[in-house]
Order: C-alpha cells, then sequence, then structure tokens
C-alpha cells in the first residue's frame, strides 16, 4: 500500500532531521512489514523533509507560545522557540551552516575548502554565521510578536527552508564521493519536485499579508545563486551546504514576513 510506505518514508525523515526516537522496526512492524527488511533509502524520503520541518516549526511555535504568555516578553520568548527548534534537530543545520562558511571562506581551493568542512571544530567564519542567524531569527520572531502569526511564520519558514536543501539537491550533484550527501545519494528529480511542492504549501496556505510569494521567489533566487557557488567552489553540494541553504532560507522568510 503506497501509504505505508509514505508513512516510512516520513519515519525515516524524521529519524535523520531530528532527535525524536522513532525506532523503524517497530514502525515497519506497526505498518504490517517485515520489521527485518532493509529500510529505504534516505534519497527516497527526502520528499518528506518539509514535512518534518513543519513540525519543527511548530514545536518552536509552542515554546513561543508558553514563554510569551508566562513572559509577556517578546524578545526571551522568540530565544527560547529557536532554541527549541535547535535542540529538536540536534543544531544539525546550524552545524552545516558554520562548516560551510568556514570553508567557504577559509579555502584557497576546492581540497582545502573540503577539508575545513569537514572539520569539527569552529572557525571565526562559522561563528559570526551562526550569530548572524541566530540572532536574525530571533529578531524576526520578536517582531512578529502576535503568538498566532509567529505560529504561522515559523511553520512555514520551517518548510520552506528545508525546501531550499531539496532545491539545492536539484541543481547540484554531490562534491564528494564520500560523505553524508554522497551516502544519501541522488535522489530522483520527482521525489524532490514532490517535497518542493509540500515545502511551498504552507508558506501559500499560512501566508501574511500577501507576502508568501515573494518570500518563494526569494527562496529560489538564494538557492540558485547558492548553486552558482557551490559549483564554482567545490563542485556540488555536500550535507553542509544542505544545511546552510535551509538556515538561510528561514532567515529569509522570516525578514520578509516582518516587512511592511
Amino acid at each position: 500500500m503506497p501509504w505505508r510506505t509514505w508513512l516510512l518514508d516520513i519515519g525515516v525523515a524524521i529519524v535523520f532531521l531530528t532527535r525524536f526516537p522513532v525506532d523503524l522496526r517497530q514502525l515497519r512492524a506497526g505498518l504490517g512489514m517485515n520489521p527485518d527488511e532493509k529500510l529505504p533509502h534516505l534519497a527516497r524520503s527526502m520528499w518528506a523533509f518539509p514535512l518534518v520541518g513543519m513540525l519543527i516549526g511548530a514545536i518552536g511555535a509552542l515554546a513561543y507560545q508558553v514563554f510569551w504568555h508566562l513572559t509577556e516578553a517578546p524578545l526571551l520568548a522568540a530565544f527560547w522557540a529557536v532554541g527549541a527548534m535547535a535542540v529538536m534537530t540536534g543544531a544539525l543545520h546550524e552545524d552545516g551552516l558554520a562548516d560551510t562558511v568556514d570553508g567557504f571562506g577559509g579555502g584557497r581551493t576546492r581540497e582545502r575548502r573540503l577539508e575545513i568542512m569537514r572539520d569539527s571544530r569552529i572557525g571565526s567564519y562559522g561563528t559570526l554565521a551562526l550569530l548572524l542567524t541566530v540572532g536574525v531569527r530571533v529578531a524576526a520572531v520578536a517582531a512578529i510578536g502576535d503568538p498566532a502569526d509567529v505560529a504561522g511564520a515559523l511553520i512555514a519558514a520551517a518548510a520552506l527552508g528545508r525546501g531550499c536543501g531539496l532545491g539545492l539537491s536539484l541543481l547540484t550533484r554531490p562534491a564528494r564521493t564520500d560523505g553524508l550527501a554522497a551516502a544519501a545519494g541522488q535522489p530522483m528529480p520527482a521525489v524532490l519536485l514532490a517535497g518542493m511542492a509540500l515545502a511551498v504549501l504552507p508558506v501559500l496556505l499560512l501566508d501574511v499579508d500577501g507576502r508568501g510569494p515573494w518570500a518563494i521567489v526569494a527562496c529560489a533566487a538564494w538557492v540558485g545563486l547558492l548553486a552558482m557557488i557551490t559549483r564554482r567552489l567545490i563542485g556540488g553540494h555536500t550535507g553542509d551546504v544542505l544545511g546552510a541553504a535551509e538556515q538561510m532560507g528561514e532567515c529569509i522568510v522570516l525578514t520578509l514576513l516582518v516587512l511592511p
């Protein structure tokens, strides 16, 4: 049954993108599948990344709601919301952003850039990038203010941000023969396009003052620009670059939703 396969894909995406304790063997057994059968390849499950993004955005929205009512301080609640989202993902995308900026900013050759990106230590470029992107997201959420509007904004931004990663995967090839992106494999275009369609859906449904389409256009431009940069600097994408695409996508969406 297709719906069983879809649910299993969502489970695989949750395990990869979050810290939620999902037991895939139990999930397979609960769906009436053989629990010992080989798990689906991650590339097949990438269409579900924006759905997981919506879940992560909803958790951030819940944290904001709780602390907004406790403190009536939008800035403090915004910090808790962004922090909750980072905890839920294990700072997966933040780590990718920092490694990407360190590699692109500190390396002079393709090989050196990839070497820096693989280094677990964080440099000054990565530190500054994290400060800026976290600051942008916190400031935007605090500026939106109203908990209902914040919920829509965080869900839309988290979904479209992951859609940016899918768009980059569609436009570029893995830069390495090993590593996370290469291990995930090159998804079929139909998988990526389905995920991108899901990514824009909450942006349109939860639109604020007609700015949703502009957020989609801006994210598309960002993905196109990043694709050109990654091809030139490292020959394609890595898992870190996909994380950077996601983080900047969130910043773009939230910033546009704040504009008057």
